[in-house]
């Protein structure tokens, strides 16, 4: 039996975002996906930031996860992703 999980990552661009989409579907690398969009707020460079954030939520197979992360890793935009935009459910 396959162990299955849901994987979280928030992106500032919808561009961005569904590049990310594409290419997790082309590659079978998720079954499928949510997005919801979020009004987000994070501390960044010692301030305190707002924005609106799409957080993505991928149904995928646990085996699948670094693969996943790295085609992430590949598109995201972020200055900093060293995978804490990244959770596994």
């Amino acid at each position: 039996m396959n162990d299955y999980c849901m994987i979280e990552s928030a992106f500032d661009s919808k561009e961005e975002l569904n590049k990310v989409i594409d290419e997790l579907l082309d590659k079978k690398l998720a079954a499928s996906s949510q997005v919801i969009e979020s009004n987000s707020t994070w501390r960044w460079n010692s301030k305190k930031e707002s924005s609106k954030e799409y957080l993505l939520f991928i149904k995928t197979k646990r085996s699948l996860s670094n693969e996943i992360y790295d085609a992430i890793k590949s598109i995201h935009s972020y200055d900093v992703f060293d995978g804490s935009s990244v959770k596994m459910r």
